[in-house]
């Protein structure tokens, strides 16, 4: 069996470069203030595209992803 190590999602948009440094620091900062989820700050920031995201997510836990909106 294939077991992926985890990597937290800041690390792994930033190794994907579908987001920056900085941007993560904001995210986060956004995060702390509002108390959202991170991957929900980032896109309500307009840092990354919620599909692209999802996607990303999808890929690193081994499970399909499908949009609904195909």
């Amino acid at each position: 069996m294939d077991i992926k190590k985890r990597i937290r999602i800041g690390d792994l948009l930033i190794e994907n470069k579908l987001i920056s440094e900085q941007e993560l620091e904001v995210a986060l900062a956004e995060q702390k203030k509002t108390r959202r989820k991170l991957g929900k700050a980032l896109v309500d920031l307009g840092y990354v595209e919620e599909s692209a995201l999802l996607q990303l997510i999808s890929e690193q836990l081994g499970i399909s992803y499908i949009s609904f909106k195909q």
